[in-house]
């Protein structure tokens, strides 16, 4: 199952055109979509509350199914999702497989 992925603020980052929204062009690197983000969209608001959205995390609960309420902070940021994973453990794991179907 592939998970999101924290992504680093010199990593770069290319969109289609009908998904350009934030960044005024389609390939960019991740501080400028949060440079952007914070001028534009935060710019108007406290510097404080920028600082804890983008940085140190907002207070917030969160309410799951089978946890109940959690308290904790939320932030903004860029995350990925690859649509195939990249470990080399991947090879062993299908060799491991199809040798276990043999058996």
């Amino acid at each position: 199952m592939s998970q999101f992925e924290k992504l680093e603020d010199s990593e770069v980052v290319s969109v289609n055109s009908s998904d350009q929204m934030v960044v005024a062009h389609t390939t960019f690197k991740v501080y400028e979509f949060i440079k952007v983000l914070k001028e534009g969209f935060f710019g108007r608001i406290a510097e404080e509350i920028t600082k804890k959205w983008l940085i140190e995390g907002m207070s917030c609960e969160v309410l799951s199914p089978g946890k109940g309420w959690r308290k904790g902070k939320i932030k903004l940021g860029l995350v990925f999702c690859p649509d195939e994973t990249d470990s080399p453990l991947d090879d062993i794991r299908q060799q491991m497989s199809e040798e276990g179907d043999r058996d």
